[in-house]
């Protein structure tokens, strides 16, 4: 159901397309064998009560293997768990891409922590806007991404772009780590995709006070990169398109798996960027 406000959406937001072609392998950073997901999700999120956590691996879990999904609607947590090591333990590599049946996906969290992150680089002991915010904390505040999962395109065999279904191949890296029984080896196998091309919506709340930044904000965050091992050098990329889009309400872009069965299938974003562009077409574009 769409909300009865949408129609407000050009009034409060400025939305824009971005398409961006990585120059480089992108690699996966979510752990693969079952029993090193719950704590790389405690590590990161700072969830720690038992039943919340059960749920988020639970979901992580099904995210990696979507064929789990039919067999794990009865299953208990330990048991998917059981289940899941046993599967993805044959999978040689411990480090990779979520993935749904359409394909796989970095999620928008991603693409949000990374403008961050530039950000807090450029301007720290800056202020913006008239709050005053230090601008880490304003484009945390007033800048969204969708749709939720941003699939990672490569060239079919027709030429044309479609998510990618498998990672490219496997690259093994050796760390050193210091522990109690002193100093190691650790040898990690990393899914990567190579050269994909990803597209998304950017939508920002008084987009005039960060306007004159973005060119800035965007050329560190090509270097900085998306992914896992960009100290590597992994994961650099160009902003290939930046261009103003009709408004569009990013709750409409969700995953198919996220929609209730009495609702319409969600909307891609290239349908519902030209859907709301044909029906705003008599109305015209807000200047800006």
């Amino acid at each position: 159901m769409a909300s009865v406000f949408a129609n407000h959406l050009s009034a409060v937001y400025t939305y824009r397309r971005v398409t961006v072609q990585f120059v480089s392998r992108i690699y996966g950073g979510v752990p693969l064998r079952p029993d090193v997901i719950e704590a790389w999700i405690r590590k990161g999120t700072g969830i720690d009560q038992k039943q919340e956590l059960a749920a988020v691996v639970r979901r992580t879990i099904l995210e990696l293997d979507p064929e789990l999904a039919d067999q794990a609607k009865s299953m208990s947590a330990y048991d998917l768990m059981k289940l899941a090591s046993e599967k993805l333990a044959t999978s040689q590599s411990s480090v990779g891409f979520k993935r749904d049946n359409t394909g796989l996906f970095i999620e928008s969290r991603q693409i949000k922590a990374g403008l961050r992150e530039a950000t807090n680089i450029l301007y720290a002991g800056k202020r913006w806007g008239e709050t005053k915010k230090g601008p880490k904390a304003w484009l945390a505040e007033r800048v969204f991404i969708g749709p939720e999962r941003i699939y990672l395109n490569v060239p079919g065999v027709d030429g044309e772009m479609a998510p990618a279904k498998e990672p490219t191949d496997l690259d093994l890296f050796v760390g050193h780590v210091t522990g109690p029984q002193g100093p190691r080896s650790t040898l990690t196998y990393y899914q990567f995709v190579d050269r994909p091309r990803i597209q998304f919506l950017v939508a920002t709340v008084q987009d005039g006070v960060i306007l004159t930044e973005w060119p800035s904000i965007w050329s560190l965050l090509e270097n900085l990169g998306f992914g896992a091992l960009r100290s590597q050098d992994a994961g650099r990329f160009e902003v290939i398109e930046w261009e103003e889009a009709e408004a569009v309400p990013l709750s409409t872009l969700q995953p198919a798996y996220a929609a209730r069965a009495d609702e319409p299938e969600a909307v891609d974003l290239e349908a519902a960027v030209a859907q709301a562009a044909a029906a705003g077409a008599g109305n015209g574009r807000r200047g800006r």
